[in-house]
């Protein structure tokens, strides 16, 4: 009896360095490809562990030695405690979803002026949210009511905490380690609660944190469609930002450096689960082909929601 509790406690225990050392392995060589992270599907209390690779379209099947939950690959070794889905986070499908979530976080700003959301995603899942409004959402911090002239311009006077403030400082509270190259979104919604198109880049003190912070990349929901900014273009562009063009029709700069993600090809159909149907092809310099705009869309089913 004490033999077999000991090979099972031997076998499970190999088990899990097998995995372990297979999960390092791959992420390894996967570095040295200098390709992007990979993601990896589990199936709860299923061993089966399915990896799929982003650049090559190849999909492995991992069998995991113990162990349940939901392995990463942004983060060497590292398990989720629950299932959580790990999705691409510049499909158009799940850069839509992401500004659904931006869009419920903005609904929640206290702001007098605008109602204004951010998220942070990280590793394919969002890391740090924010929505505008006076430090700690207190309503006794709330200055706007006063209007006694201290020769301030009136942005160093606002009482409100901006929400890509809020979303950063969210996420390197929760997870430091993930904000690197993460991409922030950000959106307002109208007095009704629906998503309003932003228009040209311009808060230099956000892009300032950002670039600061670590952020890799900035995402706007044009009226031209979803468009994903280097951070350091993002910066530059609000800069240059000028409030006697404010109202000008806005379209993304052709640049290389920004890429409208509201086309995929419907030849990159992929059944590594849960990938859903990609429907129309990227575009990597800022402008729409034929005209196309974004698609609207609901998101996939069994998206994570954080």
């Amino acid at each position: 009896m004490a033999k077999k509790i000991f090979y099972i406690g031997a076998f499970a225990i190999l088990g899990a360095l097998f995995q372990f050392l297979l999960h390092a392995g791959i992420e390894m060589w996967y570095i040295t490809l200098l390709l992007r992270d990979f993601d990896v599907y589990g199936l709860g209390l299923t061993w089966d562990q399915w990896v799929y690779i982003h650049d090559s379209g190849a999909v492995l099947l991992l069998i995991a030695g113990i162990g349940t939950g939901y392995y990463e690959g942004r983060y060497w070794f590292a398990r989720m405690y629950d299932v959580k889905l790990v999705e691409r986070a510049d499909r158009p499908d799940m850069a839509r979803h992401f500004f659904e979530l931006t869009a419920v976080e903005a609904k929640k700003s206290t702001c007098l002026r605008a109602h204004c959301g951010s998220v942070v995603v990280g590793g394919g899942h969002v890391i740090g949210r924010g929505h505008n409004s006076p430090p700690q959402d207190r309503e006794d911090r709330r200055t706007c009511h006063d209007r006694k002239s201290t020769g301030k311009a009136g942005y160093d006077r606002t009482c409100c905490v901006h929400a890509e403030w809020r979303a950063i400082m969210d996420a390197l509270r929760k997870d430091p380690r993930a904000i690197a190259d993460s991409r922030l979104y950000f959106a307002r919604v109208d007095a009704d609660g629906n998503m309003v198109r932003s228009g040209k880049p311009y808060c230099t003190v956000c892009s300032r944190l950002a670039l600061d912070s670590g952020i890799g990349e900035f995402a706007l929901w044009h009226d031209v469609g979803i468009t994903i900014y280097k951070t350091s273009e993002y910066d530059a562009l609000s800069y240059a930002y000028s409030e006697e063009h404010k109202d000008e029709g806005y379209a993304p700069p052709r640049s290389p450096m920004s890429a409208i993600v509201n086309m995929l090809d419907a030849q990159e159909k992929r059944s590594a689960p849960p990938l859903g149907v990609l429907e129309e092809k990227i575009t990597m310099n800022g402008a729409l082909p034929a005209g196309r705009t974004q698609k609207e869309g609901e998101p996939p089913d069994g998206l994570p929601i954080s």
